[in-house]
């Protein structure tokens, strides 16, 4: 550790093998004190904090985590919840949306074709957090908005610059429900 504790004594009072011994049985106090606080710095700020932390925050806001999400789906949950404003608008869902999936992973349209329906489409990158679309949706819009939130799934367009032979190794399920990189 760099905090030496001899180093904190006046320079006279270094030199005494009384003052050294000392210094030296309660140096491991106080590393250990250093570590807890900063650990304790790291569970106050979400993007630092570890499952002990996350635990914290679901209590506080009543989320009920599932035994197979990530500390990184857990901590989106609560940041979600945490960005939550009243009133509701459409550009509070659309922040929301934005902070929960990040940018360029989720559509978001309104039509009325059939009534009001808000057609929400989800990134296949970020298909773990379809369940948190569909809670936040259920909370913040309208009862009277008919909702329909599904993945966005792989497009022919899409799959212009792949050939047959990159294709082949897929099934048509795969091809349309997984994420193609380097294709």
């Amino acid at each position: 550790m760099d905090r030496e504790l001899i180093a904190y004594l006046p320079g006279l009072m270094q030199d005494y093998e009384e003052m050294k011994q000392i210094m030296q049985a309660e140096q491991p106090c106080v590393e250990a004190l250093w570590e807890a606080c900063d650990m304790l710095m790291k569970e106050a700020f979400l993007d630092t904090e570890t499952e002990t932390g996350a635990e914290v925050w679901e209590r506080i806001l009543e989320i009920s985590p599932k035994d197979t999400d990530s500390l990184e789906l857990r901590n989106f949950r609560i940041k979600g919840r945490l960005n939550e404003d009243l009133p509701y608008t459409d550009r509070t869902l659309e922040r929301q949306l934005l902070a929960l999936c990040g940018e360029n992973r989720y559509t978001k349209e309104l039509t009325s074709e059939n009534g009001l329906t808000m057609k929400i489409r989800v990134a296949l990158v970020a298909r773990e957090l379809k369940a948190e679309v569909i809670a936040l949706a259920d909370r913040i819009v309208p009862a009277q908005i008919v909702l329909d939130i599904e993945l966005m799934y792989n497009i022919n367009s899409a799959l212009k610059r792949a050939t047959h032979r990159q294709l082949k190794k897929f099934t048509h399920l795969q091809i349309k429900e997984i994420v193609l990189e380097g294709i």
